[in-house]
């Protein structure tokens, strides 16, 4: 080969000479374990092969300097024809990187470099090169694998592909992020990313009359080659699929952007250990988070949807309301970094980072949770919140680029110190709240214990409790929902004004006459209760109290009815009657 040990050194013709899997297996230190690096105008292409080479080598497991040498002045002159006479025509210098590598392996090992010496070896190198073409094979072979795998068009294509391809669907491009969401661009965006991207290729330039034919490697655009390749990686459209119990199967014309459980990557726990490990999690569920037995086994089993069947939905968003400092998200904290992991769940603080024109946050995601939660800052996305509990499709609209539509697999959780945060509909059916104490508030060394306990090991014991957590009486998550008092409070506390004073009316009024009023007069009443009780009713006219008064009378068995007297139209309302129709509606508020 080119060492003492594999046939000596020269030109013999009597030689043998190892095959390039013959010298991977004898000498695995050298491996080249880069798959690409990008082509440099400014460094000449044997020169540039040689620093990808060695600094992709482990100086501490490299012993033979002599090979490594010969190795490298191959690389120099393997794209060099047979024809090519001389085949060295200026013996250079050592390579600049290649004697700093050599210098780093002796320091590596306590030898002394001399640089004089490194500079003779890499001479005589050239010179048993120089001397025949009996190293051409191996020569061949150095030069296809390594300009093959890091430098030509194939090498670049690889790995441009891994993250950027086409999608039919769109008549667009795509290009994934480090947390594997989709970024829709167009070609001119594209371009303007990777325009000055090129790779190498060997190119032959024909005899003229002022110069022989001669074989160069050029540098060439990259994005010029890829979007003519008919083999560019192309898919017909995007979407996230994750796990399903129908045994969903991600169609090969589609890009799937799920990424998979972070715990589901972690060492698996015996499980005989798995309850003693989750035990603090059960307690601070039971002691803080929930009031009874029936909320926590409805808290847990939410949470194991997500991780048997997280391709459907709950259709349920979770509320966690209690005073600052009593618990309440340290353990979705855990949850969701530790073992769903954020490239499928995400914590925020700020209503905008999921609910702006052009968040994007939501892409992929099983389970957020918005921290501090409040009205104020939801009341403009009533619907948005709505389709995202039960919407089966996600609108992602990143800013500048082309919008897109993905499947919808979030589940929402928020915390909260208000008593009224979201926006809730009387008759809502996709909110459940839980009123967390402060019974652990303060308690230092209880919060310092279980911290400690929310680890991984922790995280893949909760995985492998909620994977085999019995979801059988949970077919429907809004069916089964705990109407817990906090969540009826809530609901009050987004009743109208006019319902709360129409529920006023009817407490002060039970048991009495029918009443008669005239729209002006019930109105009249209606502003000095509005004063009386504190209520911000700036926003209502007399037409608008008149329309939604009559949207209520309309209701069947609302207690209410038109008449005329003395030329006025005037309502008579049965109190009982109306009193049974917003309760049945989810309008009345008993707290008034």
């Amino acid at each position: 080969m080119l060492d003492a040990g594999a046939g000596g050194t020269g030109g013999d013709e009597g030689q043998e000479f190892m095959t390039l899997p013959e010298l991977a297996a004898k000498y695995p230190s050298f491996v080249v374990r880069k798959d690409w690096t990008p082509a440099s105008r400014s460094v000449s292409p044997e020169t540039q092969m040689i620093d990808i080479f060695v600094s992709s080598l482990d100086p501490r497991y490299v012993t033979d300097h002599r090979t490594l040498l010969r190795m490298c002045r191959l690389l120099q002159v393997g794209w060099l024809p047979l024809t090519e006479k001389p085949l060295i025509k200026k013996e250079k210098s050592i390579p600049k990187k290649l004697a700093d590598f050599i210098e780093q392996c002796s320091k590596a090992k306590g030898l002394h470099f001399v640089s004089d010496e490194a500079e003779r070896e890499w001479q005589d190198a050239c010179k048993d090169i120089k001397g025949g073409e009996v190293w051409r094979p191996l020569a061949d072979a150095l030069f296809t694998d390594v300009f093959g795998r890091l430098c030509s068009y194939d090498a670049v294509t690889k790995w441009f592909e891994r993250n950027n391809f086409k999608v039919t669907e769109w008549a667009a491009y795509c290009h994934i992020n480090s947390q594997g969401q989709v970024a829709v661009r167009t070609k001119p965006q594209v371009s303007t990313n990777y325009e000055n991207q090129s790779y190498w290729r060997k190119v032959v330039i024909p005899e003229t009359s002022k110069a022989e034919k001669r074989v160069e490697i050029q540098p060439a655009p990259f994005l010029k080659t890829w979007y003519k390749d008919d083999t560019m990686r192309t898919y017909e459209r995007v979407d996230c699929i994750p796990p399903s119990k129908t045994g969903c199967v991600v169609p090969p014309n589609v890009y799937n952007t799920w990424p998979g459980f972070r715990a589901a990557k972690l060492p698996a726990v015996p499980d005989q250990q798995v309850h003693e490990l989750i035990l603090p999690i059960l307690q601070h569920f039971r002691s803080v988070i929930c009031a009874n037995e029936v909320e926590v086994q409805y808290f847990l089993a939410w949470f194991a949807q997500q991780v048997q069947d997280p391709a459907t939905k709950t259709e349920v968003g979770i509320i966690l309301t209690g005073p600052e400092g009593a618990g309440k998200d340290i353990i979705l904290t855990w949850y969701t970094k530790y073992l769903l992991g954020v490239d499928v769940a995400l914590q925020v603080s700020k209503a905008s980072h999921i609910l702006g024109e052009h968040a994007t946050a939501l892409q992929n995601k099983v389970l957020c949770v918005l921290d501090e939660a409040n009205f104020a800052s939801l009341k403009d996305h009533v619907n948005l919140l709505k389709d995202l509990i039960t919407g089966e499709t996600l609108q992602v609209n990143p800013k500048g680029k082309e919008l897109f539509v993905t499947q919808s697999i979030v589940n929402l959780v928020f915390t909260t110190n208000y008593d009224d945060p979201v926006p809730m509909a009387p008759g809502d059916r996709r909110w459940v709240a839980f009123g967390c104490n402060d019974s652990k508030k303060g308690d230092t060394a209880y919060f310092n214990l279980l911290g400690k306990s929310l680890n991984d090991t922790t995280a893949r014991a909760f995985y492998q409790f909620l994977l085999k957590f019995d979801l059988s009486d949970y077919g429907n998550f809004q069916a089964k929902r705990p109407h817990t008092q906090i969540y009826e409070e809530m609901k009050e506390g987004n009743l109208s004004a006019m319902h709360s004073f129409l529920s006023h009316e009817c407490m002060a009024y039970a048991g009495e006459q029918p009443a008669t009023y005239t729209s002006t007069a019930m109105f009249a009443t209606f502003v000095k209760w509005a004063g009386d009780a504190n209520f911000d009713i700036s926003s209502c006219t007399l037409s608008r109290f008149g329309r939604d008064f009559r949207k209520l009378m309309e209701k069947t068995g609302s207690g209410v009815t038109k008449s005329r007297s003395k030329g006025n139209k005037t309502w008579i309302i049965e109190w009982s009657e109306l009193k049974k129709c917003l309760e049945d509606c989810g309008l009345f508020n008993t707290n008034v």
